[in-house]
């Protein structure tokens, strides 16, 4: 009667085990999130189609299980801002891992050790004439 809940809870539950196996990315945190905020609408959806008065004989199970839904949707929306938080400090993980200026600004000091060293720019024109001359000379040798 309730396969839906077992369905995206058991795949929201992967996302989790996903999340703690992998701890460098952001993307099972991101996943899970994703994933959470679905089943919160879906279980919103679910306890509208489903709160119908045909389940009379069955009326004492069908109230422990909205009350144990509602308990699931205030512990959705705990979870959501737990695992958003989890995705922020994963994105700043992975930013200053791949925050490429740090490191280049930190390699250039390095290597600016002597300031006198003085270097020299060559033009497009002249790399071409350097490319000619280089061409000439290959064919007075190989015309001898």
């Amino acid at each position: 009667m309730y396969l839906q809940f077992i369905f995206y809870n058991t795949f929201y539950l992967l996302c989790i085990l996903w999340c703690v196996h992998e701890t460098k990315s952001s993307s099972p945190p991101f996943v899970a999130l994703s994933v959470n905020i679905m089943a919160f609408i879906c279980d919103v959806i679910l306890i509208g189609i489903l709160w119908d008065d045909h389940y009379y004989g069955y009326r004492t199970r069908f109230v422990i299980s909205l009350i144990a839904t509602l308990v699931n949707l205030f512990l959705r929306i705990l979870t959501s801002i737990i695992i958003y938080r989890i995705l922020l400090k994963r994105k700043q993980l992975e930013n200053s891992v791949y925050d490429m200026t740090s490191v280049t600004r930190d390699l250039t000091n390095y290597l600016n050790i002597s300031p006198k060293t003085t270097t020299t720019t060559t033009s497009v024109t002249q790399i071409q004439q350097m490319s000619s001359n280089n061409t000439q000379r290959t064919i007075e040798i190989s015309g001898d």
